[in-house]
């Protein structure tokens, strides 16, 4: 029996072919990246979640993820700048920005 330590889907060292044309895929889960039967299979049931409507409704890649956080963020702290601003207004200190 052949032991694997396989770390990434990029990783080069042992593993069989299967292995690495699996990892291969799920790298890249495109139709280009099928080698064999197995992945196929694996494929067309990617193909069929990603076109269901619930999952494309809640599927975001992590580059949408990090564009809504940072949107987030800099929302918050646009917010507690001015929370800051009026806050420092109020107590009768000049803010240093204007």
């Amino acid at each position: 029996m052949q032991s694997i330590c396989q770390t990434s889907t990029t990783g080069t060292k042992g593993g069989t072919e299967s292995i690495k044309q699996l990892l291969s895929y799920l790298n890249h889960s495109k139709i280009e990246n099928v080698t064999n039967e197995k992945v196929s299979h694996i494929h067309d049931y990617v193909e069929t979640v990603k076109q269901s409507a619930e999952v494309k409704d809640r599927y975001m890649t992590i580059g949408e993820m990090l564009d809504a956080s940072k949107a987030e963020g800099l929302e918050l702290g646009i917010e507690r700048g001015r929370l800051g601003f009026w806050n420092k207004l109020n107590k009768g200190v000049k803010s240093s920005c204007c």
